[in-house]
């Protein structure tokens, strides 16, 4: 059996998942799930809107399972997908705390699956040649410390707003002209690293110009 899973956590176009609708759904179900660490070796989260209908983005789910009313006028659903590893091999406890989290948010879940770490974090996407054997095994453990470092923090950064959301913090401090606490740790990455990040912008007449931006 294997040890590290994915789940997909959906969540309907109604109160209190407005604006905010990741952050509240982390802060309401991810949150209390990943608390007690004795569960989980580590986690780490993404968030996902769907522009491309129910024959767009539909993997790593049962989507049939997920209700009607998750999905808008136009086929769009929103969800987080969570990966994470356990302690204990078939530990049927998780699934059923975080089932019973979710459904307490009104939210949605089809199932829980494995998860091919080494595949996808050690897979072409995150390693440059040479391509071998050992360096992608070293490679899916370093991305899996960096993700989990940055799903920590992202929870960390939550407070409980009004209505039962959740909101990231607000941040004053000079180096945070955007208001967000998140500015400094990736402005330090990307010193690190020398990362190229491009935007794009999109003049008056809708035409697409990429610019790379200093960080």
């Amino acid at each position: 059996m294997s040890l590290t899973w994915e789940t997909r956590i959906f969540v309907p176009w109604t109160m209190p998942f407005g604006a905010q609708w990741a952050e509240t759904v982390l802060g309401s179900v991810v949150k209390p799930l990943v608390s007690d660490p004795s569960a989980l070796e580590w986690f780490w989260f993404t968030r996902y809107v769907s522009d491309l209908g129910t024959n767009g983005d539909v993997g790593n789910c049962e989507i049939d399972k997920i209700p009607a009313e998750f999905f808008d006028s136009g086929g769009r659903h929103r969800s987080i997908r969570m990966r994470y590893k356990l302690r204990t091999d078939g530990d049927q406890e998780f699934e059923t705390r975080a089932r019973g989290l979710i459904a307490q948010a009104n939210a949605a879940v089809s199932d829980f699956r494995p998860w091919d770490m080494l595949g996808d974090l050690g897979g072409d996407r995150f390693v440059g040649d040479p391509r071998t054997h050992d360096r992608r095994v070293r490679r899916a453990d370093i991305i899996v410390d960096l993700l989990f470092a940055a799903s920590r923090l992202a929870l960390d950064c939550l407070v409980e707003a009004d209505e039962g959301q959740w909101v990231a913090e607000t941040n004053n401090d000079r180096e945070s002209p955007n208001g967000s606490s998140f500015e400094s740790p990736l402005h330090l990455f990307c010193n690190m690293t020398d990362v190229p990040v491009f935007v794009t912008i999109l003049d008056t007449d809708g035409n697409a110009h990429a610019a790379r931006v200093l960080l």
